[in-house]
């Protein structure tokens, strides 16, 4: 089963980074609210989460693909 272990270790890591991006602790602690953080940082991001998500997406969708193949037959 190394591929569901790499597959928890991904969704892990991307769970990690988008609470740390949500709670603002990547940008000073204090949120984006905070003089150190403009907008133009929260709009990357955002596209970073997004790009995770996507990426996260891809993987487990393509583990899951060969489990289904490997198993189903």
């Amino acid at each position: 089963m190394p591929v569901m272990f790499l597959v928890v270790i991904v969704v892990v890591m991307v769970w990690l980074i988008i609470v740390v991006m949500a709670s603002g602790i990547a940008c000073g602690g204090h949120g984006v609210e905070d003089s150190g953080c403009n907008g133009g940082s929260y709009v990357w991001q955002m596209v970073f989460i997004v790009l995770l998500l996507l990426i996260a997406m891809r993987l487990l969708l393509l583990a899951v693909w060969r489990l289904l193949v490997a198993y189903g037959h």
